[in-house]
C-alpha cells in the first residue's frame, strides 16, 4: 500500500442531480465556474451554445460501441485532466440505455438481453465512474429520474423519485457522491430548484453543508468557503 501523502489538499466534491428530462441540467453544468470537460452521453448538449458552439472542441459524444469509445476517452482524457477544474458526466442514464443497446446487438434478433448483462454493467459502471473519480478534478453527474420501491422504516412498502439507473449503480453512485439532488420545476413560474434533503418521496442529501435546497443557481455557492 503507498504511503499516504503528507500534503494537504481541500477535497473535490462530487454532485449528482437527477431530474425529468428538459429541466435544465445540462445547461446548470454549463454555468459551473472553472474550466469545464463535457463528456456527453446523450447530445444534449447540441442546444446549448456554451458547448456547441463557444467550447466545442472541449466536449466528448459519446458513440457506439460504447465500452470502446469510452475506453477511447479514458485514454485521451489521461493527457488533458490537468487542463480543467470540473469534469461533467451528462446523463449516466444515457449510458446505461445505450450499453444495453451494444450488448443486445449480439443477440439473435439484435434486440435481446441476457440475464448476465445486468450484473455486467452495474461492474462495468462502477469501474469507469472510479476512474473518473480518480481525476484530481470536481465532478458533476447528472441522470433523469423515476419512480422506484423502497421500504420504509416502518416495514411498508413505497414509491420514492430516484434517479434512473440500475437500483445497485445508482446506490453505489449515491453513495460516492457528497450532494445528490432532484432538479425541479415549479409550475407557473418556472422557477427550478434543487431538493438537498431526502425524504420518504425522494431520494437526496448534502453533506457539504446545512442546505435542504436552493436555487439552481446557488447550488455550487458551498457555505463551507474550504470546500
Amino acid at each position: 500500500m503507498p504511503r499516504a501523502s503528507l500534503e494537504v489538499k481541500d477535497p473535490r466534491w462530487k454532485v449528482f442531480v437527477y431530474g425529468k428530462a428538459g429541466t435544465g441540467k445540462t445547461t446548470m453544468a454549463s454555468k459551473i465556474a472553472g474550466r469545464k470537460y463535457l463528456l456527453s452521453l446523450d447530445k444534449s448538449f447540441e442546444r446549448i451554445p456554451y458547448f456547441h458552439t463557444e467550447h466545442r472542441d472541449e466536449v466528448w459524444q459519446l458513440e457506439s460501441p460504447v465500452m470502446s469509445d469510452l475506453a477511447d476517452f479514458v485514454r485521451y482524457f489521461d493527457e488533458i485532466a490537468d487542463q480543467f477544474d470540473v469534469l461533467i458526466v451528462d446523463n449516466v442514464t444515457s449510458l446505461q440505455k445505450l450499453w444495453f443497446v451494444d450488448q443486445a446487438k449480439e443477440s439473435k434478433n439484435t434486440l435481446d438481453n441476457k440475464i448476465s448483462h445486468y450484473g455486467e454493467f452495474t461492474n462495468y459502471f462502477i469501474r469507469f465512474m472510479y476512474k473518473l473519480f480518480s481525476y484530481d478534478l470536481n465532478v458533476f453527474i447528472t441522470a433523469h429520474e423515476e419512480p422506484r420501491k423502497t421500504i420504509l422504516t416502518s416495514g411498508q412498502e413505497a414509491s420514492q423519485i430516484a434517479p434512473e439507473l440500475r437500483d445497485a449503480a445508482a446506490n453505489w453512485l449515491m453513495g460516492m457522491c457528497d450532494i445528490v439532488g432532484r432538479m425541479t420545476v415549479k409550475p407557473g413560474t418556472g422557477e427550478r430548484g434543487v431538493i438537498l434533503q431526502g425524504t420518504d418521496d425522494v431520494f437526496a442529501k448534502n453533506r457539504l453543508d446545512s442546505r435542504k435546497g436552493c436555487k439552481v443557481e446557488d447550488l455550487f455557492n458551498f457555505a463551507d468557503s474550504n470546500v
